[in-house]
């Protein structure tokens, strides 16, 4: 993992890590433990610029805070490999200026004005 800054759990706990540095999303499989394997979303058609957070919905979509793209993207449910996102919110409209979350507070703030990425995620 490259400086890993956002984690949350689907509906069958697999674990999904925001990778701040190495523009990825990581998924660990539910109970993983030690040095196992993973999948990663990670490639140049998936939009992934610098996450600091992501979330899941109730049909495990994955919703991706980006702090360098200004943006959220959000990726099908079991994406992985280098997957285009199946929708991204960004543009000057949204007012997304660097998006980002602490692991004590799992919500992604704009800078430039008051909205708020809420985690969906589950609690173990």
């Amino acid at each position: 993992m490259h400086e890993p800054a956002g984690i949350a759990l689907d509906s069958s706990l697999n674990t999904y890590v925001a990778n701040y540095s190495g523009d990825s999303v990581t998924v660990f499989a539910a109970g993983a433990n030690g040095n196992v394997t993973h999948i990663d979303i990670v490639g140049s058609y998936t939009d992934l610029t610098a996450p600091t957070a992501l979330a899941l919905d109730a049909e495990d979509n994955i919703y991706v805070a980006n702090s360098i793209g200004n943006s959220i993207t959000v990726y099908a449910a079991g994406a992985t490999g280098n997957v285009a996102p199946i929708r991204a919110i960004a543009g000057s409209l949204t007012n997304l200026a660097a998006p980002t979350a602490s692991p004590s507070m799992p919500q992604a703030t704009s800078t430039s004005r008051t909205q708020t990425f809420t985690s969906l995620a589950r609690p173990a």
